[in-house]
């Protein structure tokens, strides 16, 4: 197992030499990709996280509050895939008290009347 390891990242040094010159120009400006080999430290591991952070899609935690707000139950929608879609789209947002800005959004976007009303006498009693 160890030694196929070691192909694949010989492998990988390779093509990242000769294949991909500007990937390279990349890895080696990106802080604390390209380090020295030492005990206990996979430099292969650690480069490829580096570049996979590198690469990640970036969110911006305005625009994705924003898609938030902007989120609200379709007539024919169920409440429960509503409720999957305000949740996944908060998971992006970086709130700090994520299922109270749900339960915003639920009695300000829910399409049923009765269910805002449920909310609004749930949160009156918690207070």
């Amino acid at each position: 197992m160890n030694s196929l390891f070691a192909l694949l990242e010989g492998t990988f040094w390779l093509i990242f030499e000769f294949v991909y010159p500007d990937l390279q120009e990349v890895f080696y400006n990106i802080p604390g990709a390209n380090i020295e080999p030492s005990e206990g430290v996979d430099v292969f591991e650690v480069a490829i996280s580096k570049l996979d952070s590198y690469f990640a899609p970036k969110q911006s935690r305005v625009y994705e509050r924003h898609t938030f707000r902007l989120l609200k139950q379709e007539p024919e929608e169920k409440f429960e895939k509503f409720l999957v879609r305000l949740r996944k789209q908060a998971d992006k947002c970086q709130f700090t008290d994520k299922d109270g800005n749900i339960i915003d959004q639920i009695t300000e976007k829910c399409y049923l009347p009765e269910l805002r009303k449920r909310y609004y006498v749930l949160e009156m009693k918690l207070h």
